[in-house]
Order: structure tokens, then C-alpha cells, then sequence
């Protein structure tokens, strides 16, 4: 078991960062004597500062604080790749964002699951007999106004 403050610093060696290159990238509002102070025990960030940390990391702030506690789960589960980067990119959201994703991915999962239930081929009633049936209702589907704002335009 080790404490944070030596956790932080391993990860940020591990980078090859200075102190104030971790304030920044972190966008702390702090200053490097700060992390210093973190790392050698003095102090601990705050929940919010924490949670910066762990993403500039790629990590999560539990993730962090299990091994700063020496904490394993005590099953035997790997998180898929896809998952944990779906967790990690919906933590570097603000919380509208957040909302908006949530509010997206439902809108695709009731879109599926539209296309789903009226996927009967060979049914009597109203169902797709044929795969050209069911590709023409999606482009349908996909022309359809949003009913909601669009998302703001976003660069990787």
C-alpha cells in the first residue's frame, strides 16, 4: 500500500512531467509547490482536483484511491476496452454534456430496438419482409429532424 501523494508521483514520472507541466495539463488552479505538497503527504487535493488528476492519468479518482489503499476487488472482472473508454471519456464531460450524451444514447438504443422489433421477415402485418425494406426505413430514420438542439461541434 502507498499513500496518493507517492501514487501521483510514480504517475507522473511515468510521463516523464514536472510538477507544473501536471498543474497545467490538469488545469489546476494551483501551483506547482501544491502537487508538490500532494505528493509528499502535506496535503490532499480536493475531489475535483483528484478527479482532473485521474483523467489527465487515464485513469478514475476510485481507481487511484483503491490503489493508494491497497484496495483489489475481489472478483475477477477485467473491464471490457470499449467500457473503460466510454467511462473515461463520459468523465472529462461537464455535467451538461453529460446530459446530453445520456439523452443521445438513449435515442440510439430506442432507435435500435425500433428497428429491432419491426425487423419480422416474412410476418404478415407491418414488419420488413426484405432487407431493402428495412435498409430504406433507416435512411428514413436517419433524415428525420432531431428533437433536440444539435450537439455542439466537437474536434478530437
Amino acid at each position: 500500500m502507498s499513500s496518493l501523494g507517492a501514487l501521483l508521483k510514480r504517475q507522473r514520472d511515468r510521463h516523464g512531467w514536472t510538477q507544473q507541466e501536471v498543474v497545467d495539463r490538469a488545469g489546476l488552479d494551483r501551483s506547482s509547490s501544491y502537487l508538490s505538497s500532494i505528493e509528499t503527504g502535506k496535503t490532499s487535493p480536493s475531489i475535483d482536483e483528484l478527479d482532473a488528476l485521474a483523467r489527465l492519468f487515464g485513469t478514475t479518482s476510485l481507481d487511484l484511491l483503491r490503489e493508494a489503499s491497497g484496495i483489489t476487488p475481489d472478483w475477477e472482472f477485467e473491464p471490457n476496452s470499449d467500457l473503460a473508454r466510454l467511462v473515461t471519456l463520459y468523465q472529462a464531460l461537464d455535467p451538461i454534456e453529460k446530459e446530453s450524451a445520456l439523452a443521445h444514447m438513449e435515442f440510439l438504443l430506442d432507435r435500435q430496438g425500433y428497428v429491432r422489433a419491426r425487423w419480422r421477415p416474412g410476418s404478415p402485418g407491418q414488419s420488413w419482409e426484405t432487407l431493402q425494406i428495412l435498409v430504406d426505413q433507416i435512411l428514413v430514420l436517419d433524415k428525420e429532424t432531431p428533437a433536440g438542439p444539435p450537439p455542439d461541434e466537437h474536434v478530437h
